[in-house]
């Protein structure tokens, strides 16, 4: 079982994981990149173990105004089936912005693979 961290050291590591990627976007530390996405991983492991604790979580990160956050958790979204609408909505809006750059291509990509598939998996990493 993962160990569930508070919805404070969530919201914490999303708003890292959001400023590393911009980061990355205009050369940064590729690597540091990784190890926060190994920590999202684990934290949607948490969400998929404990859907109310999740769910509560996913809620409160979609009050996000950060297109790299709202990315991210539009595609636990998909993957948990939670609040499909409303996930494809912001991805289609990230899609569409012309001002998200490399995000508008992630949620693209992500839209696509729901629609070829089905359904979203979070890589295990």
């Amino acid at each position: 079982m993962t160990k569930i961290k508070s919805i404070e050291e969530i919201i914490s590591i999303f708003s890292d994981f959001a400023e590393i990627k911009r980061d990355v976007f205009e050369g940064g530390d590729y690597k540091k990149l990784n190890r926060y996405e190994k920590k999202l991983v684990k934290i949607f492991k948490s969400f998929e173990e404990n859907e109310e604790y999740g769910y509560y979580c996913i809620d409160e990160l979609l009050n996000s105004h950060d297109i790299v956050i709202l990315n991210k958790v539009a595609t636990y979204c998909l993957a948990l089936n939670y609040r499909v609408d409303d996930a494809e909505n912001i991805l289609r809006n990230i899609r569409d912005s012309k001002e998200c750059g490399m995000s508008s291509l992630e949620a693209k990509w992500s839209l696509e693979s729901w629609k070829k598939n089905g359904k979203f998996v979070i890589y295990r990493i």
